[in-house]
């Protein structure tokens, strides 16, 4: 297990990742799948924090579901990748960046026993961690299908949720619990 400092340093490291990658979308326009790359590892990256800081358990079924929540909702860009407009028709993002899609996550929760429960109550919170960072750089239909609006939050209010997160982190990086 790391040294506190060492959590402590992985934390900020995570905060500057965010920061960092940010940044290089304000001042330059990346090709998509840089944009992508890039995007999804600030994803990642704020999941971590925030699990962190929600101080849920590091176990491998806890990581592994937050990362996925945090990651995999944005396979439903692909369609529009490609042309199609199924999931965005109206909208900035896809129907799929909403409270729908978490309420479908518990619920699949609750129908599964056991480690598989574990997994998807903690994809949920991946996914209310990608849907917070999304409202942050551009908005989600958080409503949908009752509204299509998308709602943002100020991305200072983002920031300072990463930074309290790299400030109060102890146990980023530490082994998992089994």
């Amino acid at each position: 297990m790391p040294s506190p400092e060492r959590a402590r340093e992985r934390s900020w490291l995570a905060a500057g990742l965010i920061f960092a990658m940010d940044t290089l979308f304000w001042r330059f326009d990346p090709p998509r799948a840089v944009a992508a790359v890039m995007d999804e590892s600030a994803h990642a990256a704020t999941a971590l924090l925030l699990l962190d800081l929600a101080r849920l358990p590091a176990s491998e079924p806890v990581l592994a579901g937050t990362l996925l929540g945090a990651v995999v909702i944005d396979v439903d860009h692909i369609p529009s990748e490609v042309g199609w407009d199924i999931l965005t028709n109206g909208t900035g993002r896809p129907y799929t960046h909403s409270l729908f899609t978490l309420g479908e996550s518990v619920l699949l929760a609750f129908a599964r026993p056991g480690p598989w429960r574990t997994v998807a109550l903690s994809a949920a919170f991946g996914i209310v961690t990608h849907l917070l960072r999304d409202m942050a750089t551009g908005g989600v239909p958080l409503y949908w299908p009752l509204a299509r609006r998308s709602v943002t939050i100020p991305y200072i209010v983002y920031a300072i949720l990463v930074f309290a997160a790299a400030t109060a982190g102890r146990r980023f990086g530490e082994e998992t619990v089994t």
